[in-house]
């Protein structure tokens, strides 16, 4: 998944790329420490992650520390911005999104009719979700090669080599 962030005067947002699974299990201890202390409460790495999924916004804060650090490992939680709750949005990347419609697809929960708008409103989104590292690797082309096709034509010699 990815956090979206645009902190105040920025011209442009910055997209983070936030992988739970991926993050060392040193900084998640530290980001659920930093959690917990934000919240007041003992919070654990599934809560980080369900409340910054359920938009939790000390928990996103904290997702966009990880996220942030993968590029800048030395940054504090301190050398984020204080910023507009509106300037951080998650978004899903084109694989987690597969996955959904995969899930729903198989699933059913909804009516038809329920069902094709919200695969429909899926494929949408998948068009314009960013790729994240979950993307699978592309198939390699398979060139066929085509019988004539790439070889070099040589003229036959008519003339004999005269010593």
């Amino acid at each position: 998944m990815f956090l979206r962030f645009k902190p105040d005067g920025a011209n442009e947002d910055t997209l983070y790329e936030f992988r739970p699974d991926k993050t060392p299990v040193n900084r998640a201890t530290i980001a659920e420490k930093l959690y917990s202390k934000a919240t007041g409460e003992r919070r654990t790495w599934e809560q980080l992650k369900s409340d910054a999924l359920q938009g939790g916004i000390a928990a996103r804060r904290v997702a966009l520390w990880v996220a942030m650090t993968d590029q800048h490992p030395l940054l504090r939680i301190e050398d984020i911005p204080d910023f507009q709750a509106g300037a951080l949005v998650m978004e899903y990347s084109k694989e987690e999104l597969r996955r959904m419609r995969a899930g729903l697809a198989d699933s059913d929960a909804m009516l038809d009719a329920e069902k094709g708008a919200v695969l429909a409103q899926l494929d949408r989104d998948i068009e314009t979700a960013p790729v994240g590292s979950d993307e699978p690797d592309p198939e390699p082309e398979v060139e066929v090669e085509e019988p004539g096709k790439g070889t070099v034509a040589v003229e036959p010699q008519t003339e004999a080599w005269t010593s």
